[in-house]
């Protein structure tokens, strides 16, 4: 396994990907299989499982880490997280798990913990920003969205990518979790209900991506 901290990789690591495809846990997502090898396939967090032949998960959360399949890790090309991710699950007042938001800054020691014994064999970023290595591209304050993170980290390292295609992301009525994920991993809150998850969460999100993705001319499809 080889970690690079300190956003110290090669900027071109990823660039034989045109196309992204994002996946997240939202009502539109959809079990994606990798269509090319030119096209980067992504999960956000407990999406990754349910992909076929994905290469990237990107995760805020040391806990999930434990969730995730033995399986799924060990074919992962890339895992990215915050250089500090969260630590910690507590109970919201609706007495469902809720994200904690400490972190700390050896935090990401934990998750090579879960990666080694997952057998993972690719690349750890433990990213300390989301800016590009040119200065062409600087993110302001990160969005706490996962799927935000998600299409930014794109936007920052993928230098070629010119579309972007996402799933399960700031998607549907309401901001709330595919079924098919209700109950299937021990540390998944499923937050529906969560006053996080209402309508000016998703609006939030959404205008987001879409001025990520129109700041670098990349075209958007958001399912």
């Amino acid at each position: 396994m080889n970690t690079i901290l300190n956003n110290n990789f090669d900027p071109h690591i990823f660039d034989q990907y045109t196309k992204a495809i994002i996946v997240g846990k939202g009502p539109t997502f959809e079990a994606i299989t990798k269509p090319d090898e030119n096209t980067l396939l992504m999960g956000v967090n407990h999406a990754i499982d349910f992909l076929i032949n994905p290469d990237i998960l990107l995760c805020q959360d040391v806990e999930f880490f434990s969730d995730y399949s033995r399986d799924t890790l060990a074919k992962l090309k890339y895992v990215a997280t915050p250089a500090e991710p969260h630590v910690g699950l507590v109970k919201g007042a609706n007495g469902k798990n809720f994200q904690q938001g400490t972190s700390h800054h050896t935090s990401h020691k934990r998750v090579v913990e879960f990666l080694l014994k997952g057998s993972f064999k690719g690349t750890y970023i433990p990213y300390v920003n989301l800016h590009r290595h040119d200065g062409s591209y600087k993110t302001g304050t990160m969005h706490w969205s996962s799927g935000c993170r998600a299409v930014q980290f794109v936007r920052a390292f993928m230098l070629n990518v010119k579309e972007i295609e996402t799933y399960g992301i700031a998607s549907g009525q309401k901001m709330s979790d595919s079924k098919k994920f209700t109950g299937h991993h021990a540390n998944f809150a499923n937050k529906s209900d969560s006053h996080a998850y209402n309508w000016g969460y998703r609006s939030s999100s959404r205008r987001t991506i879409e001025g990520v993705c129109a700041s670098g001319n990349i075209k958007l499809i958001m399912n």
